[in-house]
């Protein structure tokens, strides 16, 4: 199983003075703005999902949620998010 959350935490412990950063599109995005939360590193997601709905299942907070991720949203994205 790949899990991000996992790989993120081990590059933060192997890597400790490094700017880690997540990133994803539509799905991805909200693995990115989710392990971003979690983990407390920038996250930048395109056209991701809302994260605010689900943050209890995930472990974040909403003050995380607010504070680590960005998700951009295109105008003329195809698959917007409602």
């Amino acid at each position: 199983d790949f899990d991000v959350i996992n790989l993120l935490s081990s590059l933060q412990k192997d890597f400790p003075k490094a700017l880690i950063a997540v990133t994803g599109h539509s799905l991805g995005g909200g693995v990115a703005i989710i392990a971003g939360a979690r983990l407390k590193v920038p996250a930048i997601a395109f056209s991701g999902p809302n994260a605010r709905l689900s943050y209890m299942k995930f472990n974040v907070t909403l003050s995380d949620l607010d504070k680590y991720p960005v998700n951009i949203i295109p105008e003329r994205d195809p698959f917007p998010t409602t």
